[in-house]
């Protein structure tokens, strides 16, 4: 028994729905990631301020130095594979 032969306009249209969301998807990942690391570097700088020898020059000293690493990088990767 032979199968039913698809309609080509439907395929094509299933695999764009399909890559667009798994755009969406890798987009949503993305930002949720620069968030989640901005969140956890904020703690852990904050932390600092805690520790015994840390004064607040120390710890501006500190803040200049990965200040650039603050900054919006742009991606390497834009687009699913």
């Amino acid at each position: 028994m032979m199968a039913k032969k698809r309609n080509p306009a439907i395929e094509k249209a299933e695999k764009e729905f399909y890559n667009k969301g798994c755009l969406f998807g890798f987009e949503q990942g993305v930002e949720v990631s620069r968030v989640a690391s901005k969140m956890l570097f904020d703690q852990k700088l904050e932390e600092l301020k805690g520790i015994k020898g840390i004064g607040p020059k120390t710890f501006e000293i500190i803040e200049r130095h990965f200040e650039k690493y603050l900054e919006e990088v742009p991606d390497e990767f834009t687009k699913v594979v």
